[in-house]
């Protein structure tokens, strides 16, 4: 069975690329791309790894991973941000994000 990510990105040239990469190492991705869309798949699916952009409409990616702590969703969460600043990292680490990744980065890096 193939192991399921829900992918939060409004960059469509970053989500296209990275989704990409996902399907060709055998995921199934769920791209969305605002907060709230986030959110709303997360009440109706279930997924193996989430991957959160940060900066998005609506909902922040930090609101999202607070709400993800808070129904008590036990799926590992990676941030995947521009916002390289220590304060910022350690506001997704206190929300019990599992890794931090900044922009730019190589899609073969985050799937390792």
């Amino acid at each position: 069975m193939k192991k399921s990510i829900l992918f939060l990105e409004d960059e469509v040239t970053i989500a296209e690329v990275t989704t990409e990469y996902m399907l060709m190492k055998g995921y199934d991705v769920t791209w969305v791309e605002n907060g709230q869309i986030a959110i709303d798949t997360l009440n109706t699916q279930n997924f193996d790894l989430i991957i959160l952009d940060i900066m998005v409409p609506e909902i922040t990616g930090l609101e999202v991973l607070a709400h993800i702590h808070q129904i008590e969703l036990h799926i590992p969460v990676i941030m995947l941000s521009a916002l390289g600043d220590e304060t910022t990292q350690l506001q997704a680490f206190n929300l019990f994000a599992d890794d931090y990744i900044i922009k730019p980065f190589s899609p073969l890096l985050l799937l390792k």
